[in-house]
């Protein structure tokens, strides 16, 4: 009898571990099906992820490349001849057009730096660079957004400040527009100043920039979502005043990439107060300049050091570009600098160009080169002049913005990047530092 109970427990236990390996199949069976999920669920995400960075880089470009030829051909006509005698309806409708052009491609810019800061690519750079340049581009850029709303846009120093310091003046003149646009546009009546001084100079140096307008203000509720995107004060402000509710979130971003902080101070009807604070670095060998108080058109180019011949520009120049209306706006932008231009259609006949120059022993001192083009792109185009021993300065010009873009043209053998619509000041920049090095290579 106790030999027939031993074989029912081990039949009972047998059973048992049948039950337990079964269930443990089913187990691995269920990860295996749940990994295999995950799995197809991580590739359609990254397919997503590529489908979306695709969409916003062709996006970018097919905007980017007619509002080069929008702004351009409008600041031209803002500078053609004496504009004074140019009937005054003619002239609102081309700073309409300006205007209008440059918001949009702000909201372009908006939308690809919300991406890049999803995929974690936001960068910001750290080069020496004057505060004081940035400043007066800013206000002389949104001085007549502010006249034409009966506001007075003022820039006050409330310290010395350094010269220079180290930081990245693009995104820096980004958040100075994002911040003081808004205040124009929050603004009825009164004032928008940008207040400008040095803080704590001898023990961890900032430089503060306090944008303090006498607008409709915000409420604390409102205040604390303001830096949240897509998000404004409420619906009804997006309703009455437009926007995104992008910039801010940008600009805290950017802040907190740069190290510093950006914070507000608002009280409802009586105005609001944008702090940023950037550290500046050491400033014991720094040169610092007085603090002026400006405003109305007193110009602000005195304060930092500017060359007598900053638009001169005596060299050649090819410019690889397919879009005929961008070919008559970069012919203008150097002509008016002093440059001897030429022109190439694609970059089958940029290649032929450059290379029969050079071999001629009369090469281009730079090449400007589209890198969207038909028949041969810019890339391979600057690929196949590097594969044949060209040296030369060649400058890629894109309506590409997305990050990666600029590795992208210096891995084809680019020697620097800007991007469209072309700043006029970054280009001849650009072009006078290495059109020296091209002639020596000649």
């Amino acid at each position: 009898m106790k030999s027939l109970d031993e074989m029912l427990e081990s039949m009972e236990r047998a059973t048992e571990r049948a039950d337990q390996w079964h269930a443990l199949e089913a187990e691995v069976e269920r990860r295996r099906a749940l990994y295999e999920e995950l799995v197809i669920e991580k590739e359609r995400a990254e397919a997503a992820a590529i489908a979306k960075t695709h969409f916003l880089a062709n996006m970018s470009h097919e905007i980017r490349t007619p509002m080069t030829a929008i702004l351009g051909q409008a600041e031209q006509l803002l500078e053609a001849g004496d504009v004074t005698q140019a009937p005054e309806e003619r002239l609102k409708s081309l700073k309409t057009i300006k205007r209008n052009s440059i918001l949009l491609l702000a909201i372009i810019n908006d939308i690809l730096d919300l991406s890049k800061i999803e995929a974690g690519g936001l960068s910001v750079e750290r080069i020496d660079f004057y505060p004081m340049q940035v400043i007066e581009d800013v206000i002389l850029l949104l001085r007549d957004q502010a006249r034409e709303k009966g506001l007075e846009l003022s820039a006050e120093f409330e310290s010395e400040i350094p010269e220079t310091f180290q930081g990245d003046p693009t995104r820096l003149k980004q958040i100075l527009l994002n911040l003081i646009g808004n205040a124009i546009k929050f603004t009825r009546r009164g004032s928008v100043t940008l207040a400008v001084g040095l803080v704590a100079r001898d023990a961890d140096p900032r430089l503060r920039f306090a944008v303090v307008d006498t607008g409709i203000g915000l409420a604390e509720a409102e205040r604390a979502r303001l830096f949240r995107p897509f998000e404004q004060a409420d619906n009804s402000t997006s309703r009455r005043y437009g926007g995104t509710g992008l910039g801010l979130a940008i600009c805290r971003r950017l802040t907190e990439l740069m190290g510093g902080t950006l914070t507000v101070e608002s009280e409802l009807g009586r105005g609001s107060t944008f702090t940023l604070e950037l550290a500046t670095g050491p400033l014991e060998q720094a040169r610092m300049l007085p603090h002026p108080v400006l405003g109305g058109d007193e110009p602000l180019a005195a304060l930092r050091p500017t060359p007598a011949d900053r638009h001169a520009l005596a060299c050649r120049i090819l410019v690889a570009e397919d879009a005929p209306d961008n070919q008559r706006v970069i012919r203008h932008m150097l002509d008016k600098a002093g440059a001897r231009v030429e022109i190439a259609e694609d970059g089958e006949i940029a290649v032929e160009r450059i290379l029969a120059a050079w071999e001629a022993g009369e090469p281009f001192d730079v090449v400007l080169m589209d890198m969207q083009m038909p028949r041969l792109d810019g890339y391979e185009a600057t690929r196949r002049l590097r594969d044949r021993g060209y040296r030369g300065a060649i400058i890629a010009l894109t309506a590409h913005a997305m990050e990666g873009e600029r590795q992208r043209c210096l891995d084809a053998g680019c020697d620097d990047y800007e991007t469209k619509p072309l700043d006029q000041e970054r280009l001849i920049d650009a072009i006078r530092r290495y059109a020296p090095s091209a002639k020596r290579e000649g």
